[in-house]
């Protein structure tokens, strides 16, 4: 399987929701996952270290009794005033040792900081296991991970229960980096919980030749109505052995609805944790787009992450994909022959001049826990390996020397170093990173809540019966009103 241009592996939102499920109830138990994060307490008064305290100044600066202040970069100059001991615990899926070179690399920057803490990456299946384990740690009060990581729709629930620890050091310093849609996903009364490392940029990928081909051209595709429209005519001039893109079949088939609720800025949910299923006119619309989407053979219904969805690519059976921007290393990696046949643009919108700029389920990201005895340094290592410029670069350097994916970055000024710069010959000479950040920009994101996982099971199995050509959207927008109120508001 292709590991997206992150530290994430692909998971589908069927099996996240399934995690879901188990860590919503594991509060309840008491046994503690063995290993799962600090295992000794600091020394002296820095183990208790405020939230507020600046993430530059380490964990010492409870001690020191110095004035917080807010820390573009990583001081290397400030010495502790208190040797930290113990250990240091991350608990991700997918690349581990990149989070273990993360750690790494700052105790190696900053030994001044660390003391003798001991830093250690810790693995799980995926994102549901990592929460379980986190959940499980944290109802027994015992091994709960210092820094971990979720995709954005489980961060509500975390703030809920109080497992998080407020980010307000690490963010407010550099707030122009994101987009304030993001951010407000991931607040809470004003204050960030989660870090969005690599924020899941919608983009739209399209094969160059396939539609000269069928004489469509990409930028005419800057509308819905336009790209449906394509869809259908891509369909018949293939003889209906192509299509102009896939409905993902094992991600709970809210991948394309998704698009249309950002690009008409609506959630499942409105401010009032009322359904708009029924009451807005813009999820109507949604859905009605949604049917569209397969009704003209805009869209074939296709499993991801298995050998026929990659041989699938290969053979050109999709001349766009609209997703995110993780898809482009699993492009380069599956299909490395197809350079300079892929081209990559904003992704339409329903107006030509307001095309859809948002994020893919939020953003993978990264979280402090509030029981962390070090939550002033995760704040401190996730600014230094993110926000500070050498270091992105280097771990940049780094990456290209292993033949991995580089990450696209979240800082505007590493754009003038080469290997951010340069023309993309993969996507005919576009730059890429350039283009992500933009995209990026002012990008939106559905409004997430404690019951996501629940609320989007409800829209799941509808937009399953539309599929199946069982329900209309007109049908289904009804129905999960109903089902949204009777599950969801009543608490039942």
């Amino acid at each position: 399987m292709a590991r997206r241009e992150s530290l994430l592996q692909p998971v589908s939102r069927r099996a996240l929701l399934e995690g879901l499920g188990v860590a919503i109830v594991s509060g309840a138990l008491g046994s503690m996952l063995a290993g799962c994060g600090s295992s000794a307490t600091p020394t002296g008064t820095a183990a208790q270290a405020s939230p507020a305290a600046s993430p530059a100044a380490g964990n010492a600066s409870q001690a020191t009794g110095a004035t917080a202040q807010p820390a573009v970069a990583p001081a290397a100059t400030a010495p502790a005033t208190a040797v930290l001991t113990g250990t240091f615990t991350s608990l991700g899926w997918g690349d581990i040792k990149y989070q273990q070179d993360t750690l790494d690399g700052y105790a190696k920057a900053f030994p001044d900081k660390v003391g003798s803490i001991k830093f250690t990456a810790e693995g799980a299946k995926g994102e549901g296991d990592v929460l379980t384990k986190v959940l499980t740690a944290w109802a027994a009060k015992s091994g709960v991970p210092d820094i971990f990581q979720q995709n954005a729709p489980t961060v509500p629930q975390l703030i809920d229960q109080n497992v998080l620890a407020p980010l307000d050091n690490l963010i407010n310093a550099h707030k122009e980096v994101f987009s304030p849609g993001l951010l407000d996903a991931l607040s809470a009364q004003g204050h960030p919980y989660a870090f969005p490392w690599r924020p899941n940029t919608w983009m739209m990928f399209y094969r160059k030749d396939l539609l000269d081909t069928a004489g469509i051209d990409p930028a005419s595709l800057t509308t819905w109505d336009n790209y449906i429209a394509a869809g259908k005519t891509y369909y018949e001039k293939t003889g209906g052995k192509a299509w102009l893109t896939y409905e993902p079949t094992n991600n709970a088939n809210g991948q394309p609805l998704e698009i249309f609720m950002d690009g008409l800025g609506v959630s499942y949910l409105d401010s009032a944790g009322k359904a708009t299923a029924g009451s807005d006119p813009k999820m109507l619309q949604s859905l009605q787009s949604y049917q569209d989407f397969l009704t003209t053979k805009a869209a074939e219904a296709r499993s991801e992450w298995d050998a026929p969805w990659y041989t699938a690519i290969k053979n050109g059976e999709f001349a766009t994909m609209l997703s995110a921007v993780w898809l482009d290393n699993t492009l380069k990696g599956q299909a490395p022959e197809l350079s300079g046949k892929w081209g990559i643009m904003a992704m339409p919108g329903y107006k030509a001049d307001q095309p859809t700029h948002g994020f893919q389920e939020g953003s993978p990201v990264l979280m402090v826990a509030a029981s962390s005895a070090f939550k002033d340094l995760a704040q401190d290592i996730l600014a230094y390996q993110y926000l500070t410029k050498s270091r992105v670069i280097e771990v940049a350097k780094q990456r290209q020397a292993s033949k991995q994916g580089i990450f696209p970055p979240l800082l505007q000024e590493v754009l003038t170093d080469p290997l951010f710069s340069t023309p993309d010959p993969y996507y005919g000479g576009i730059k890429f990173f350039d283009l992500n950040l933009q995209l990026a920009k002012n990008g939106v994101t559905i409004h997430f809540t404690k019951d996501f996982a629940q609320v989007l099971k409800i829209y799941t199995s509808h937009l399953d019966l539309i599929s199946a050509g069982k329900e209309t959207a007109e049908q289904a927008n009804q129905a999960i009103a109903k089902d949204v109120a009777s599950k969801i508001e009543t608490g039942n």
